[in-house]
């Protein structure tokens, strides 16, 4: 009887610690490849520009008039709508490099891509938020202002050739 008694008790601690004890079995760690990325498509790329380009043309189309506003009418409400315009465009050209950059572009847009952020990044570091003053209601009147303001024109022009481009896919 002792024996059967030590047997199953024998057992019992055999069962419950084999249980209790060691850890669970580890999944095999299996390298994984990262995926391909996945190429955005003309309509997905074209998207991104299209966005804002209507209120890009109607800024710069607006920008002559705009320096007029500033020069013979100072003060008037739509002269700082002109001003907030111009910041406009130089904030949504940030955006559009930045998501535009997120995108794998196809190759057949590269180019295109490539040269109109070239220009969107040349609005952006004329900087005429801080040179002239994006406080204000309007533009700053000094001569440092007024050169921003005219490399923002030339820049316009191109970036009005570069919209064009994008014609096909618009």
């Amino acid at each position: 009887m002792k024996r059967l008694l030590l047997t199953s008790t024998l057992g019992s601690i055999l069962i419950l610690t084999g249980c209790a004890s060691g850890s669970a079995p580890t999944a095999v760690d299996v390298p994984t490849q990262s995926p391909e990325p996945i190429v955005a498509t003309e309509k997905q790329v074209a998207s991104v520009f299209a966005e804002y380009e209507s209120d890009w043309r109607e800024t710069m189309d607006g920008a002559g008039e705009c320096r007029m506003l500033w020069v013979f009418e100072p003060g008037s409400l739509p002269g700082m709508t002109c001003w907030l315009q111009e910041q406009t465009l130089s904030t949504t050209a940030e955006i559009v490099i930045r998501d535009v950059g997120e995108l794998e572009v196809p190759s057949s847009m590269v180019s295109l891509v490539s040269s109109t952020t070239s220009v969107l990044q040349d609005i952006v570091d004329v900087d005429a938020k801080t040179i002239c003053d994006a406080e204000a209601s309007e533009p700053a009147d000094s001569d440092e202002c007024n050169q921003a303001l005219g490399s923002l024109n030339f820049h316009y022009t191109r970036l009005e050739s570069e919209l064009d481009a994008w014609r096909p896919y618009l």
